[in-house]
């Protein structure tokens, strides 16, 4: 919402389309840095 009021109204779906691609972006790139980094056992432990 942020983005769509501060943002003129020409560029609206480009604006809110790249805050959408960066977010899940920066989604995925957690998840590979997490799922390479980390082994089962230490997930598991680092959760309780």
């Amino acid at each position: 919402m942020f983005v769509a009021e501060h943002v003129p109204e020409k560029r609206i779906g480009f604006a809110c389309g790249t805050l959408i691609v960066g977010s899940v972006l920066m989604a995925a790139s957690s998840y590979t840095f997490f799922h390479v980094a980390t082994t089962a056992p230490t997930y598991l432990f680092s959760a309780y």
